[in-house]
């Protein structure tokens, strides 16, 4: 029967359960006793928001793989899955469910909210572990880390009492990206992350000057709402400024800047009075062109108002994924605030709704202010549009400055803005009072840490991560004014002093109540709770939870309970994470900065980078777009290996375009193994005596005592060697975080190596006698236990059915990792069947050209080699003349010298950097002295320059010819006959009728030993080929 994986894996499934194997892989106390080795493999956790998409199944997949690899070298793998319970995507969910529009709603009824959000993370906790055990991840049977458990609170709360004391935490007000709908501030990384097109105005505006009549500073912006809270105009000292004659108005402005305002504006009618240099501007007053309460406030204070002078600041761009792909340094810029690209070269400054604004103001000591609500709305500083949201008093602001004459003109711009990572949402910058971690101090040894302390894998990671630390804003609001997280362990008395709770212990002798022992640390409890302070004074919470990337950066101790739990004494710091590019600015900065920070050591020792899964089309999956794919769906049409194999394939950080139908193909290789493992049954089974078992397990003292005798073959010695470099390899390959190499070689060896080279080789070899027959079984044996092990992290279902069907009663995933053997390693009857491969893929394409299936015999394979050619590999051809003809399926085999006609080229790339003008007339003369490359290396002389040419600078290629009967290589050429003589067409005959036969016996369910009667009905030649067919198809009479 043909292998069925859906029906073997739900078997599989079954006995693993029923022999508790899971429970055995991930006993880490009962293991780390075993074997004295430990490996700690962190989950980066996942939200609770909804079912698990192709990404997770990815990066789930690359992390049980190098698992499962650590497990079988003998660790103690501690792999704990973990969810991400708490912040804004668990809040939106529940706001959705319970129809809740603002925080205000939210906060009516705190303790009802939570228990909602308690609810929802319970209930998405069902949907995960079912697919972790399909999926054959180990972790699916571990208990899952909470970030709303006490335990990891507590463990929050320590990790926040470690950094208060090392006084990183600071209350400010700074400028921030805000969420209106969700009423939140945004981090860095949840900010430049999500982005989408908007349409926004784009208005060029006057600014009058104080006691100068119709003479304005003109000034762009593309948010008109924040002109309620301008402080200063800014000029680039060393640009031209030019006044400008419109009709009775004199405007100020960049003069690189008036064509394209003039073009834009569609006003061409102006005249250039005067021109001077940006610094004559510095101190110019003028006067606001919004009247209210907070413009009127600022007038006030004698800074404000006035023309700035722009300063260079510190630009920083992080090269972009294919420019750290490729290793390209970051761009450092220092850049003037006002450039000549866009606007008028005078730039509108509000420092508290920009950070470069702010980075202006704190320069000049200016005020930063913004007149808004949490929603974003105008309060009762601007009273013309108070409790009007800011972006939709744009137009009503554009339409006051256009009736008081102080717009020059209007008209939209689309571009890239930031959006609500959870909500989609435009953001606002506003001023906010936030707690902020100072990470300046820290990024020096974050980045000592990132490069030489962790193994980044693929290496452009490293690049990546690097430039976002530059990049990364140096101070992270870890405040949050939302309810459903972990609340900040700090209390205030009304003079604003200050206590951090690091413990419950600690909590519970200085609360100034009896807390019960089963107290619950979520902000409805906690923010209840008084404590005294040193000077008996009473303390209140101060009623702020902590960013959810704070939970997710400490999980690397919080999860094991650290400080309070002795585990992380035996596990210590992550030796593996993995999860995707997204989370270059997002997990893997907030782990590094708080491991940074609190332990003065990095977050992990190696990390994994994968890339995203797109839809076939290259598309983002989305439910809204209806490309979205459930890997549940795939896993009950497909199977678990099937879909592991196919995600597995290719590089993780290239992105994956998700096409099931090539995941489909993925059954044939299946098949060609599983094809692998009857043959070998069968020979073991067959009446001739069924191997002893005693000898299978000294299979390998065996092999090393034959393997310099007659009793092993080449092709035995061929397939020994091949299975040990690729133990070699693929161990490599796994060390160095790259699955993908591995996997590839594995299945290509059981595909090429074991089944069309070896298997191919001995079919007719192990029928001679048991001697023989005993002796590939011992091989084959040997091959197989050690491969299928290999097999067992990629196809855990698949490796275990075959492992099985060796003979192995124990589960595979309990046995150890392979060690390669180098004494059976030889690489030079590796190369000689790497030739045979070469001969024979060359000769497969020849017939396809020619459309002769590989079962028809050719009357002639002729390999030509040139007198130059390589010596030895002729030696090799001639050696195995007959091997070749068997392989090639061909009558007869010539071997001859043959001139192939040859091209002369120079090397561009080994030329190109030292005669880069010079290379046409090089190529010009090396081809009209071919006999050039019998003197290298020489010198010429072109244009009277000498010009030294290497072996490596000239290339012979060979003319191309158009026969398709021909293949032309540079180490021999490769021909084929398509000559049908009476034999040939005897011999094709011959083929197809033995095809037919053993159709018919599959068609009767028939195995190898069972003997059949047959009659033939066909041409007189037949007869000659009698016992040849009796052979072939099992029979006993024709």
């Amino acid at each position: 029967m043909p292998y069925n994986p859906l029906k073997t894996e739900k078997e599989i499934l079954n006995f693993w359960e029923k022999e508790q194997i899971p429970q055995k892989i991930t006993d880490f106390q009962a293991n780390f006793v075993r074997t004295g080795r430990k490996f700690y493999v962190l989950d980066g956790p996942p939200f609770l928001t909804g079912v698990p998409h192709l990404g997770h199944t990815l990066t789930s997949t690359l992390k049980d793989v190098i698992s499962k690899f650590k497990q079988m070298q003998g660790y103690a793998v501690w792999w704990q899955p973990g969810f991400d319970t708490h912040g804004l995507p668990i809040e939106v969910k529940v706001e959705e469910k319970l129809a809740i529009h603002s925080k205000q709603e939210i906060r009516k009824n705190v303790s009802a909210f939570i228990a909602e959000c308690q609810e929802y993370t319970n209930h998405g906790l069902e949907v995960w572990s079912p697919l972790y055990k399909k999926l054959a991840c180990w972790r699916g049977w571990k208990q899952p880390y909470l970030t709303k458990s006490n335990e990891f609170i507590e463990s929050a709360w320590w990790t926040f009492k470690q950094l208060y004391n090392k006084d990183l935490l600071r209350w400010g007000e700074k400028p921030v990206w805000w969420c209106p709908r969700c009423q939140t501030v945004l981090t860095g990384y949840e900010s430049t992350d999500a982005y989408r097109d908007k349409t926004d105005p784009s208005i060029y505006i006057k600014f009058p000057i104080v006691n100068k009549k119709n003479e304005f500073l003109l000034v762009w912006t593309t948010t008109p709402w924040t002109l309620a809270a301008n402080v200063a105009i800014i000029a680039h000292p060393d640009e031209i400024y030019i006044k400008a004659k419109y009709d009775d108005e004199i405007l100020i402005l960049a003069k690189k800047r008036i064509e394209p305002i003039a073009e834009e504006s569609k006003n061409t009618n102006y005249e250039i009075l005067e021109e001077f240099i940006g610094k004559n501007l510095d101190g110019l007053e003028y006067l606001p062109i919004i009247d209210c309460n907070q413009q009127r406030e600022l007038s006030k204070n004698l800074k404000t108002h006035k023309v700035y002078l722009s300063i260079p600041l510190l630009k920083q761009k992080a090269a972009g994924k294919i420019a750290a792909k490729k290793e390209i340094e970051q761009e450092i810029d220092f850049s003037h605030v006002v450039d000549m690209e866009t606007g008028s070269g005078l730039v509108h400054c509000a420092p508290g709704h920009g950070d470069v604004d702010a980075k202006i103001g704190k320069h000049y000591g200016l005020l930063s202010v913004s007149p808004l609500d949490d929603e974003c709305k105008f309060t009762e500083k601007v009273e013309q549009w108070r409790g009007v949201f800011v972006k939709d008093a744009d137009k009503s602001i554009i339409e006051h400055l256009d009736k008081n004459n102080k717009l020059f003109f209007s008209t939209t711009i689309t571009h890239s803005y930031p959006v609500c990572w959870r909500c989609k949402t435009p953001l606002i910058t506003r001023l906010s009072n936030q707690l902020f971690l100072n990470i300046s101090s820290l990024k020096p040894k974050m980045k000592k840490f990132a490069k030489e302390e962790v193994y980044w894998s693929p290496k452009f990671a490293e690049t990546q991560f690097l430039n976002w630390i530059d990049e990364a804003d140096n101070d992270w609001p870890i405040s949050r004014d939302r309810v459903w997280g972990i609340p900040i362990p700090l209390w205030k008395d009304e003079d604003g002093n200050e206590e951090v709770i690091g413990s419950i212990k600690e909590l519970k002798e200085k609360s100034t109540e009896n807390l019960p022992e089963n107290l619950d640390l979520h902000l409805n409890r906690i923010s209840s709770i008084k404590i005294k302070s040193k000077s008996g004074k009473e303390m209140k919470h101060c009623g702020y939870t902590l960013d959810v990337w704070f939970d997710s950066g400490s999980a690397g101790w919080a999860s094991l309970h650290y400080p309070f739990s002795n585990i992380k004494e035996q596990i210590n710091t992550p030796d593996f994470i993995a999860e995707g590019e997204d989370q270059i600015r997002g997990w893997f900065y907030s782990q590094m900065v708080l491991s940074t920070a609190v332990f003065d050591q990095p977050a992990y020792k190696k990390c994994l980078m994968s890339a995203f899964v797109l839809d076939e089309k290259g598309e983002k999956m989305s439910k809204s777009l209806g490309n979205g794919v459930d890997p549940q769906d795939v896993i009950h049409k497909y199977g678990s290996d099937l879909l592991r194999l196919y995600l597995l394939w290719d590089a993780p950080w290239d992105r994956l375009k998700f096409n099931t139908k090539i995941l489909s193909k993925g059954i044939k290789n299946i098949i060609i193994i599983d094809n692998i493992l009857n043959f070998y049954k069968t020979y073991c089974e067959k009446n001739t005596g069924k191997i002893n078992s005693d000898d299978l397990k000294k299979e390998d003292k065996y092999i090393l005592s034959k393997i310099n005798s007659d009793d092993l073959k080449k092709e035995d010695k061929y397939i020994l060697s091949k299975i040990n470099n690729l133990i070699k390899s693929t161990t490599q390959d796994l060390e160095d975080l790259q699955p993908h190499l591995a996997i590839k070689k594995i299945i290509n060896f059981g595909v090429n190596d074991l089944s069309r080279n070896y298997i191919k080789a001995i079919r007719e070899r192990i029928k001679e006698n048991k001697k023989e027959k005993n002796n590939i079984l011992l091989v084959l044996y040997y091959v197989l236990d050690r491969y299928l092990r290999l097999m067992a992290l990629f196809v855990p279902f698949f490796a275990e059915y075959c492992w099985n069907q060796i003979g192995k009663t124990e589960s595979i995933h309990l046995q150890t990792w392979p060690i390669f053997n180098n004494t059976l390693i030889n690489n030079q009857i590796e190369q000689t069947y790497e030739l045979f491969e070469e001969i024979q893929e060359r000769a497969n394409f020849l017939r396809n050209e020619n459309k002769l299936s590989l079962r028809w015999p050719i009357e002639k394979l002729t390999i030509e080699f040139s007198k130059q050619g390589d010596k030895q590999m002729r030696a090799l051809v001639e050696e195995n003349r007959d091997k070749i003809k068997k392989d090639g399926n061909t009558i007869n085999i010539e071997i001859v010298e043959k001139e192939t006609e040859k091209d002369i080229m120079i090397n561009y790339k080994t030329l190109g950097n030292k005669y880069r003008e010079l290379l046409k007339k090089i190529e010009e003369y090396v081809k009209s002295n071919p006999k050039i490359i019998e003197k290298l290396p020489t010198t010429i002389e072109i244009e009277g320059q000498d010009i030294t040419l290497e072996t490596d600078d000239i290339i012979l290629r060979s003319v191309p010819v158009k026969d398709k009967t021909l293949s032309i290589k540079d180490n021999f050429n490769l021909r084929i006959s398509t000559k049908e003589t009476d034999e040939v067409k005897e011999l094709r005959l011959l083929a197809e009728l033995k095809r037919a036969i053993q159709i018919n016996r599959k068609d009767a369910n028939l195995n190898i030993t069972n003997k059949i009667n047959l009659k033939i009905k066909g041409p007189n030649f037949l007869k000659k080929f009698e016992n040849e067919i009796k052979d072939a198809v099992g029979a006993k009479d024709i």
